[in-house]
């Protein structure tokens, strides 16, 4: 299996690539760190409101680690959803995480680090007879939500959404 084949085997590209007439999908998933992130989503009318139960994904290193190395860090790639079309929808990711090293022998320095990322929230409004791709990505030191139009997930668009300020779950 080639590395492209890998990835798209664990990132909901197969989800994407299948149109159903009356539906519209929407795949959540992160990309470019190891980091747990929770998604939620809602179609409340009031902003911040009515979030479903989060589900977790996490970016296994498919296509960046060796095969067996990402196999061993599996976990589930992505979550897909239907949701109506036309109907205004908020995605929300949330990650933390914290790691340790250098625990030990008396006089060992221990260094313990963490982060956060989000909430972060979106609003769109999702067109009938589309997939959607909400990526939590990762570049550089920051962390960044974005919707994407994946009805075409070779070549994905940027769709209008107004962020939210919504409160830590």
């Amino acid at each position: 299996m080639g590395p492209r084949r890998e990835v798209n085997e664990h990132n909901g590209y197969h989800v994407l690539k299948q149109i159903t007439l009356g539906e519209t999908k929407l795949v959540l998933r992160s990309e470019g760190s190891p980091a747990p992130v929770g998604f939620s989503i809602s179609s409340a009318s009031q902003n911040c409101e009515g979030f479903s139960a989060q589900e977790f994904v996490r970016d296994n290193g498919h296509g960046v680690l060796l095969p067996w190395i990402a196999k061993l860090t599996a976990g589930r790639g992505f979550i897909d959803k239907s949701v109506a079309p036309a109907q205004p929808v908020q995605v929300r990711a949330y990650s933390n995480w914290s790691s340790a090293t250098g625990t030990g022998a008396p006089g060992s320095v221990v260094s313990v680090a963490g982060g956060r990322c989000g909430p972060l929230v979106l609003k769109f409004t999702p067109a009938p007879n589309r997939n959607y791709l909400a990526r939590l990505s990762y570049p550089g030191d920051q962390c960044s939500l974005a919707i994407m139009d994946a009805t075409d997930p070779d070549a994905p668009t940027p769709v209008d959404a107004e962020a939210l300020n919504c409160p830590v779950p």
